[in-house]
């Protein structure tokens, strides 16, 4: 992933469902979007399949935008975006 800093209150976040760790937080869901897409062409998309893309505005419940290879899907650009007015 390009930005090797986590940052704190970040809107977006990356949760690996496998080890329940978050993989990296971000400002924007494109910015997310793309660090899933480089690490999917890096790696293959079964690198990603535990992942799951949320959101939160800490004002109410967070929800997953993309879960596995839906999420896969959508960094790569074949799948619908849900997203999220910031």
């Amino acid at each position: 992933m390009r930005n090797k800093e986590k940052r704190l209150n970040t809107p977006y976040e990356v949760w690996d469902n496998g080890n329940a760790n978050i993989v990296f937080a971000y400002e924007t869901q494109e910015e997310a979007l793309a660090d899933i897409r480089e690490t999917i062409l890096l790696n293959g998309a079964e690198s990603v399949e535990s992942w799951v893309l949320l959101h939160d505005d800490y004002q109410s419940t967070a929800y997953n935008i993309a879960v596995g290879s839906e999420l896969a899907a959508l960094a790569l650009g074949v799948a619908p975006s849900r997203a999220v007015a910031d």
